[in-house]
């Protein structure tokens, strides 16, 4: 690694760390530095967990096959590891996160550390029932996105949360993907709709219909059938209006959410609104986990070292903690 990567993944890193929480272990899991988010959103001090093992924030929830799944990742294949973790706090509260942990290798190429990067998932939604959302995002947690289709994750994913949060609309949706090396949404999931649905829109561009529109504009669009903007038969339209919303994380675009609502749900508009936010967020974070995850691992398996520029040296955590005032 070059003196450009090194500068480049040091002031990378210190930017992330501004808006995620920030750890590092040893190789055997003891945490040896923490950042300012850390301590905010767990409650511990610095007394509290540096020089004791990372499981000290660990939730009872949270099943052991992901950690055995995330340490033959991390020690064994030397991959970065992608997930969802629910969090411990020192006041009994919890956090979801969603959480990439990556090998730090020494000058010789050896791991000797870990670093972890988590962004929290939960703390934005304000109107979601306590119980419900932590039903949706435990079951999240315990995905396998190895193994798993991404259409049938989001089948479930989708499904829990109407079954949770919305019961009273009857499940007709569907779910575009962006395909950045076409610049085209592609139907990937399409529930409970009229086969000339699925054969009309199986590709549509940026712009075109409301979920073109909805991708384009990065907004939550609405169509109440009064004018004919998204392909109906008569009975949608006379019974259905459309909500599209668009799936992104951070800036990144993942794709386009479509659901005909029933024009009689007595629901309030503003409710709808913060509702669909919240699934636009967590479907857009399912997305990117499932195609970064896919990435990483390709990346990894290259054989040409060259191009891991994934991969932090040790001397990146080093300069971290003297940035910090951390002596290790």
């Amino acid at each position: 690694m070059n003196i450009l990567q090194l500068e480049y993944q040091f002031h990378y890193l210190k930017k992330i760390g501004k808006s995620n929480i920030i750890s590092v272990t040893d190789h055997y899991g003891t945490i040896e530095y923490a950042n300012y988010n850390f301590f905010k959103f767990s409650k511990f001090r610095s007394e509290d967990i540096i020089g004791f093992p990372f499981n000290i924030v660990r939730h009872p929830d949270m099943p052991k096959s992901i950690f055995s799944n995330l340490w033959y990742t991390i020690k064994q294949e030397q991959h970065p590891w992608i997930g969802f973790f629910k969090n411990k706090n020192k006041d009994k509260t919890s956090n979801y996160f969603f959480s990439v942990i990556l090998p730090i290798e020494n000058e010789l190429g050896k791991i000797i550390k870990y670093l972890s990067i988590m962004h929290p998932i939960d703390s934005f939604v304000s109107f979601v029932h306590k119980n419900s959302l932590d039903s949706i995002l435990l079951k999240l947690s315990q995905v396998d996105f190895y193994n798993s289709s991404l259409k049938q994750i989001l089948f479930e994913i989708i499904n829990d949360i109407f079954d949770y949060l919305l019961p009273e609309i009857d499940k007709k949706y569907g779910v575009f993907l962006w395909k950045e090396e076409k610049e085209l949404l592609e139907l990937e999931l399409a529930i409970n709709l009229p086969d000339i649905i699925k054969k009309e829109c199986k590709e549509i561009t940026l712009g075109e219909c409301l979920c073109g529109q909805s991708a384009f504009l990065n907004k939550i669009l609405w169509d109440n059938g009064d004018e004919v903007k998204c392909l109906y038969i008569d009975e949608f339209k006379k019974n259905y209006k459309i909500v599209n919303i668009p799936l992104i994380y951070g800036k990144q675009k993942e794709g386009v959410l479509f659901v005909y609502l029933p024009k009689n749900l007595d629901v309030s508009k503003e409710v709808l609104v913060d509702f669909f936010c919240y699934m636009g967020y967590l479907l857009g974070v399912i997305i990117y986990k499932y195609n970064l995850q896919h990435k990483v691992k390709k990346l990894f398996e290259n054989k040409n070292r060259d191009v891991k520029l994934i991969r932090i040296n040790s001397e990146i955590i080093n300069r971290l903690y003297e940035a910090s005032g951390f002596i290790v």
